[in-house]
């Protein structure tokens, strides 16, 4: 076998243009595939860092009679989920918030959650350095407490173990940092910066607080436990609420209220699972064509080389000596093919990640790790082998004693080969017929969703959001009214 390869590598050397122009057809298409399957693999395959991440759920709040489908949770529904619902292990709610750190003498802006202490049991994970919020932390009049993320600990307070204990100021308000999170950990998503327990007033508990629903809820599923059951014990809690609330009842009726349940990564990614799906089957229907154009090459070399064949034939070379020798060259195309296309596969993945790409949920997880690189390799060695054999056992069939008395003179080729090279041809344009026309309905429906009238002229329209601490900004009026008027008035004093 060794010997094969080595005189296939002097037989590729001996054609450099045929050679050239097979590797980099196959690594354009193998690279093109290896950059989509990993946005697949990072956005739809690869699972969260937290341990049995696939039995994490969302639990929402749902209005089907007024056509929303998620509108969060209230807490006085969480407290009822988390207590009621048996087929929960455990459950967490949060929101999102942001918190001027002035920890130093640089002030900065930073993004955390208001979380229940029990977010973390929930995701079954704990602190790299000192603990993770408790119950403790979550009592009104506790001392305020803060974890931070690894990368606000590394790169805000250089690393120091000796963080834990210590007290930062957070919207002008004291916390002591009761922990520091893994360096792999995230929630949810790795722009989160710290995490401090959401502590709940008698006022929030009340049933006067249902339909406040700003926050999200997540619940990890008892082993064994179907999202249908779930529902079930959804609907029988809403059942009984309305029951007990006669007054409220009515509207949740006619709003068509109740609560749902969703798994985490669905609930993620179900929007742009099929788009991405579609993609992928695009690109892989262009790696047929590339490896059926470089099988009709391989099919045209072992033509020119018929009287080679015949004359190894001649001397004592079987069938599959002969077919070994040509499926050689074809791994060793493909596999240079593959190895190559790992290298355009990566700058296809800078490219998507960072521009067409980058507001697919997970995007920050894309790379070409090593499952990927595994499975380009093996499909690109794959394709080699099955796009191979078929033109090496197409010259190897041959008739040996015929191939020599022509010397050569013969100039077209045999009815075999024409055969599977016009085959060859046929699946290469059904496939291009086919990956022509999804590609001309999907600019169509682009074109058709770039057309629709948003109600409204968003030309020359700027979003920006703030998040300005309510503290400071109670405080600041009060100074400003109880100030003196300025000399002369401007437009903002009091008359």
């Amino acid at each position: 076998m060794l010997s094969d390869l080595r005189y296939a590598v002097r037989a590729l050397l001996r054609a450099p243009a045929f050679s050239l122009i097979a590797i980099l057809t196959l690594a354009l298409c193998i690279g093109a595939n290896s950059a989509i399957f990993s946005v697949i693999h990072s956005v739809l395959l690869k699972p969260y860092p937290w341990p049995n991440s696939d039995r994490l759920v969302y639990c929402y709040n749902n209005y089907r009679n007024l056509g929303l489908e998620n509108v969060g949770v209230s807490i006085p529904d969480f407290l009822d989920r988390s207590t009621q619902v048996e087929g929960f292990a455990d459950a967490a709610i949060y929101n999102i918030k942001s918190f001027n750190l002035t920890e130093g003498a640089q002030p900065e802006r930073v993004v955390g959650l208001v979380a229940s202490p029990s977010l973390f049991s929930t995701l079954q994970t704990g602190a790299a350095h000192g603990r993770v919020l408790t119950s403790e932390d979550a009592v009104l009049g506790a001392t305020k407490t803060v974890v931070l993320s690894h990368a606000l600990w590394s790169n805000r307070f250089g690393a120091d173990t000796g963080i834990v204990g210590r007290t930062i100021r957070l919207n002008g308000e004291p916390h002591v940092v009761v922990g520091v999170m893994p360096e792999s950990f995230y929630f949810p998503t790795p722009r989160m910066q710290l995490w401090v327990p959401f502590v709940f007033t008698d006022a929030q508990r009340s049933d006067n607080e249902r339909g406040t629903e700003f926050s999200s809820m997540i619940a990890r599923l008892k082993p064994g436990v179907a999202p249908e059951s779930i529902q079930r014990e959804l609907d029988l809690i809403q059942a009984r609420n309305a029951q007990r609330l006669p007054d409220q009842a009515p509207f949740w009726k006619s709003a068509g209220f109740g609560g749902g349940v969703s798994g985490f990564l669905e609930r993620n990614v179900g929007e742009v699972r099929g788009m991405l799906w579609l993609i992928q089957g695009g690109v892989a229907a262009a790696l047929l064509i590339g490896c059926a154009n470089v099988s009709s090459l391989l099919l045209a070399r072992a033509v020119a080389r018929e009287r080679e064949l015949a004359i190894r034939a001649a001397l004592g070379a079987g069938r599959a000596r002969l077919i070994r020798l040509l499926v050689s060259e074809s791994l060793i195309l493909f596999g240079a093919g593959g190895l190559l296309g790992l290298l355009v596969g990566s700058w296809g993945i800078d490219i998507l990640s960072s521009s067409l790409m980058s507001n697919l949920p997970r995007a920050f997880a894309i790379e070409l790790d090593g499952t990927v690189f595994t499975l380009t390799l093996v499909c690109a060695l794959a394709c080699g082998l099955v796009f191979g054999a078929l033109p090496a056992w197409s010259a190897a069939k041959g008739d040996a004693a015929a191939a020599l008395k022509e010397a050569g003179t013969r100039g077209t080729a045999g009815r075999r080969t024409q055969f599977l090279r016009s085959a060859l041809v046929v699946t290469e344009i059904a496939l291009a017929v086919m990956l022509l026309s999804t590609a001309g309905l999907l600019m169509k429906s682009f074109q058709r969703l770039q057309e629709q009238n948003p109600g409204f002229n968003a030309e020359h329209v700027l979003t920006a959001r703030m998040s300005l601490p309510e503290k400071s900004m109670t405080t600041r009026t009060k100074s400003s009214a109880s100030s003196p008027p300025c000399s002369p008035p401007c437009a903002h004093c009091p008359a």
